[in-house]
């Protein structure tokens, strides 16, 4: 029985059989790293969205009553005008301004898959919400 013992060609076996598997983890890291590169990337973009929204405040207000009140029509403009400037990509999902001058965004975007296509995933939608408040101090 010395075919039992002859190892030629074990190691070309084992590549073939393990190279799909490694194949397929090293897709999936790849394309979950570039869905958590862009999902940090829209937080930052949300973020600075929210923030330029909160300078929307109506200034004659301010002068006549002495407190701030964010305009929420210029509030959504700026938000739109920010996110699109940082993160083309994105879509505002919404937008809302409440009386204590909190602005509230949900962002989101789809992530295309490259690698995962193979197993039937072609994208991925990722959110982000984000809240900034305007101080009545000034």
């Amino acid at each position: 029985m010395k075919w039992l013992r002859d190892e030629r060609g074990v190691s070309v076996a084992w590549f073939l059989v393990t190279m799909p598997a490694v194949l397929i983890v090293m897709g999936l890291v790849l394309d979950i790293g570039v869905m958590m590169l862009r999902h940090q990337q829209l937080n930052s973009a949300s973020d600075a969205a929210a923030l330029a929204a909160t300078d929307a405040w109506d200034r004659d207000y301010w002068l006549w009553h002495g407190k701030v009140r964010i305009d929420a029509g210029r509030a959504e403009g700026l938000a739109r005008t920010y996110l699109a400037k940082n993160m083309p990509d994105a879509r505002m999902a919404e937008i809302r301004v409440s009386p204590s001058n909190r602005v509230h965004i949900r962002t989101e975007m789809s992530v295309p898959f490259f690698f995962l296509r193979i197993v039937g995933w072609s994208e991925k939608t990722v959110e982000s919400y984000s809240t900034a408040v305007r101080r009545n101090a000034m």
